[in-house]
């Protein structure tokens, strides 16, 4: 029987290191912003210090068996608010996923046989699970009607918690996936539609391009494995572009040659990356592959050019907005 005292401090300790480390943040976000007289803001930048360290220390010490990731992930989280002027809720990456730490989180694509087009009976792009049965179960009920299926597991959502399958990747993949999900929540911080198909490349490019910056300037993960990352994901993105155009083109029984063909290629790109790229790229080709790959990769390189080597997110989300008032 579980011992309700120890559940009972437990639950006390996590919410006191969480509100530690809320505070922390809110500090960081103050100290650009409060006027002070030159002695008292020397002392008061001493006591962010102090109090910084201390949080940081205390929340690791709780999780010491990730303590360098989290301590990597509290240095993300400051690049993003301080340098990249990304805006995040307090809760960014601070709490534990509650179901399942260990378990990923789940998407069913699903698109019709004969074109890639979402089977999605809302016109959405996929179903989300946080239990995999209930995945499975959608999965099977999809392929009996004859639709191509995928599940997507990942270990990175918007809502951003901690789970031990995102601790448990490279330093420079939980940079990408922190940097990815912080730019998810900037642009709905924005109240600005950005459409899905331009969100995910912006995100995955933003990613990119602060990884690089990122390694730059704390050399807290390696420059050369985050250029391999970035290389094996841009790769894969301009594959996956010009094999969309030739599925499309071909009939049912050539496209399943050149389904095999992909599958095939990209099992190979990704021989020698990290367990993420892994984890995210290694599925069998099909229709619903492409569904889920087209946002991430069709304007992939358009709206890096659009971030430029600043990061100026705002002015990408803008760019894109006006060239959809064209279109």
């Amino acid at each position: 029987m579980e011992n309700p005292y120890f559940n009972f401090i437990s639950f006390i300790k996590c919410r006191t290191l969480l509100i530690l480390r809320q505070l922390n943040s809110t500090l960081h976000r103050l100290k650009a912003s409060i006027v002070l007289p030159e002695f008292f803001r020397v002392r008061f930048l001493l006591l962010l210090v102090v109090f910084s360290l201390l949080c940081n220390s205390v929340f690791a010490q709780s999780n010491t068996n990730y303590q360098r990731q989290i301590q990597l992930i509290d240095s993300l989280r400051s690049f993003i608010t301080q340098e990249l002027k990304l805006n995040v809720a307090d809760s960014f990456y601070m709490t534990w996923k509650n179901t399942g730490e260990d378990k990923m989180y789940n998407y069913v694509y699903a698109s019709f046989g004969d074109s890639i087009k979402t089977a999605h009976e809302k016109g959405k792009d996929f179903w989300f699970y946080t239990i995999e049965d209930s995945a499975t179960a959608k999965i099977n009920q999809l392929k009996a009607k004859g639709y191509h299926t995928l599940l997507y597991k990942t270990a990175g959502t918007s809502d951003a918690q901690l789970n031990h399958k995102l601790l448990s990747y490279p330093d420079e993949a939980i940079a990408f996936i922190v940097f990815h999900e912080a730019t998810h929540q900037h642009i709905r911080s924005q109240n600005k539609l950005i459409p899905y198909i331009y969100e995910e490349a912006l995100c995955d490019a933003l990613a990119n391009r602060a990884c690089l910056a990122f390694a730059q300037k704390t050399k807290l993960i390696g420059m050369d494995d985050v250029l391999k990352q970035q290389g094996i994901f841009e790769k894969l993105n301009a594959f996956l572009n010009k094999q969309k155009s030739v599925v499309e083109k071909f009939n049912k029984e050539k496209r399943e040659y050149v389904f095999r063909s992909n599958t095939t290629k990209v099992k190979a790109t990704t021989r020698k990356a990290n367990q993420f790229q892994k984890d995210r790229m290694n599925y069998e080709v099909n229709n619903a592959y492409f569904v889920r790959i087209i946002p991430y990769a069709l304007h992939y390189f358009e709206v890096k050019d659009m971030l430029g080597e600043k990061i100026e997110l705002n002015k990408a989300m803008e760019a894109i907005l006006k060239q959809q008032e064209v279109h």
